[in-house]
């Protein structure tokens, strides 16, 4: 995808940036796995989600 649309110099730090997500969910999680990447003309963004409910705002690695 990115190739195709002339931003290979992201290619390499996303195959690590997703490798890294996948693995760290892999390891801390025995629940299905989604991975969601958007590609707009600003920003490559790449999340990976589990099951588990989200934690309530303002906690220990939120944002809030």
């Amino acid at each position: 995808m990115l190739l195709t649309l002339d931003r290979a110099p992201l290619v390499l730090p996303a195959i690590l940036c997703t490798s890294e997500l996948v693995t760290n969910v892999h390891l801390h999680t025995k629940r299905t796995t989604m991975l969601r990447v958007q590609l707009t003309p600003a920003r490559l963004r790449v999340g990976v989600y589990d099951e588990t409910p989200p934690a309530h705002a303002g906690g220990h690695g939120t944002l809030g």
